[in-house]
Parts: structure tokens; C-alpha cells; sequence
């Protein structure tokens, strides 16, 4: 949420350019552009009504943390957990299928297991293919 925030102070243009400014990148393969036309820098944020809102519940929510006085848990996923990393970019094709170049079914990627640990898990990025 703070990172989205930050993010947010940081716009020069107006939100509409930076989504569709976003999406055409993406849409053209560019999205590694540096987006230092369409963003300040994280040292560099100007005032504004959003950069004093946003530095108003920085400070609450810091007091809220001091007033509490526990400690912070970590919270993890219980029991282990196995993923699969991609290896290969390409498709693998299966052997003894007559329609390799048409049959969608026969292609797979390339996957290794791997256990996961809990540091694993403090960031989880979800892609289109997840859903």
C-alpha cells in the first residue's frame, strides 16, 4: 500500500496519460523504459495537497505503531511449499503426437520444483496467468 502511495506523489502528468502511457509501452514490449518522463524521483516529490495528505497518515499511522508498543509478527504461509520455476522461454513439444504443429495441448513449458522459504513470501506478485 505505502509503495502504491509513493507512487501516486511521484505522478507529473495527469493519471489518464500515465495508464494509457503504461499500457502502450506495455502493449509494445517497452515496459523496462525508465518512466522518469511520466515520474518524479522518489527524493524529489514536489508539494502538493496529496504529498501533505500522505505525510499526515504517515505520521498517524507511526504514532498508532508507538502507542501500541508490541512487537511486529510475521505472518507466513503455514506448512512448506513447493513452486515451479520456468527453465526454458520455448515450448517443449511432446513426442508420438500427430498434430505437433497445430495441437496446443501437446506444448508445455519446461518447470522444476523447488521449496520455497518464508522470505520467500514477502513480496507475492501475481501475473494474468495465476488467475
Amino acid at each position: 500500500r505505502n509503495e502504491v502511495l509513493d507512487s501516486i506523489a511521484r505522478i507529473k502528468v495527469p493519471k489518464s496519460d500515465l495508464v494509457r502511457t503504461f499500457f502502450r509501452r506495455k502493449f509494445k514490449g517497452k515496459l523496462s523504459e525508465d518512466m522518469d518522463d511520466l515520474l518524479y524521483p522518489r527524493d524529489n516529490i514536489p508539494d502538493s495537497d496529496f504529498a501533505r495528505q500522505l505525510q499526515t497518515f504517515r505520521d498517524k499511522q507511526h504514532a498508532r505503531i508507538e502507542e501500541r508498543d508490541t512487537p511486529r509478527v510475521k505472518l507466513y504461509p503455514p506448512g512448506k511449499i513447493i513452486y515451479l520455476v520456468k527453465t526454458s522461454q520455448e515450448k517443449s513439444r511432446a513426442r508420438n503426437c500427430f498434430n505437433c504443429l497445430t495441437c496446443k495441448l501437446c506444448a508445455s513449458y519446461d518447470y522444476i520444483p523447488k521449496w520455497a522459504a518464508n522470505d520467500d513470501f514477502t513480496e507475492v506478485i501475481a501475473s494474468m496467468s495465476m488467475l
